[in-house]
């Protein structure tokens, strides 16, 4: 949220600050972008670097005058953590984004339960849900029987909307991790 007043003012439909973690985070290491010119896309590897919830709540509080709503993507690894940062940041802007997941912080082969996740953080913010997208994870989108499941549970607790992604996890040597997602 370090330059949310300004680029409020260039003309933007709305603009998304974060991913809020509930403690800094550095992130993957670095490169975390490399650009493929030819097929017009990206990899990226940020495995969510934040300067934590604390850190944007003081900048969200003081932003000053906006022209534009403001989304803020919140994330954490438990859903209470995503929760508690629901109810801390909503008071300071528009909407919420639900980031139940980064694909650049899983291990080759491992799982999530994102749709446990999911239950988990409505619970918590039950009856909260009207400004509340939720960002459906990218491996989530390959498997129609989960994107139905998740689909529902979404329509069930009221959720404003859903941001679907068609990211790919891929190998990818140029970044510092070594993979990241393909966009």
């Amino acid at each position: 949220a370090e330059l949310l007043g300004s680029l409020s003012w260039l003309g933007f439909g709305f603009i998304c600050v974060g991913s809020i973690m509930p403690e800094p985070r550095a992130g993957n290491p670095f490169p975390r972008l490399v650009r493929y010119r030819e097929q017009e896309s990206i990899a990226d590897s940020m495995g969510v670097p934040s300067k934590g919830r604390d850190y944007a709540l003081g900048r969200l509080r003081h932003a000053g005058r906006r022209r534009v709503p403001v989304c803020a993507n919140v994330g954490g690894f438990s859903a209470e953590a995503i929760a508690a940062g629901v109810r801390d940041v909503a008071p300071h802007v528009d909407m919420i984004e639900l980031s139940l997941m980064c694909p650049n912080v899983l291990q080759a082969g491992e799982t999530f339960d994102e749709i446990g996740m999911l239950r988990g953080v409505l619970d918590r913010i039950e009856g909260r849900t009207a400004n509340v997208i939720v960002r459906v994870p990218n491996d989530t989108t390959q498997v129609p029987d989960r994107l139905a499941e998740l689909v529902e549970v979404c329509v069930a607790a009221g959720i404003g909307g859903l941001k679907v992604g068609g990211g790919r996890r891929v190998t990818e040597p140029g970044l510092g991790s070594g993979a990241g997602t393909l966009h």
